[in-house]
């Protein structure tokens, strides 16, 4: 059940996730705008990048 309220709260908008119900479906659909601004505001490209080269660099030895 937790991981249900999880993906749920990540397709809701902040508005909806804090006044609507923790078990209910977003009311906008699949809303992946909040995905996209974890990624942009998380620096996620450079992480995975470095990701990338860590484990090639392992993957050598």
């Amino acid at each position: 059940m937790p991981l249900v309220t999880v993906m749920f709260g990540a397709f809701k908008g902040h508005e909806e996730l804090l006044m609507g119900n923790a078990l209910s479906m977003p009311e906008n659909g699949l809303n992946f705008s909040n995905f996209v601004n974890a990624w942009t505001k998380g620096n996620m490209a450079y992480l995975s990048g470095n990701l990338q080269v860590r484990c090639t660099r392992i993957g050598t030895i």
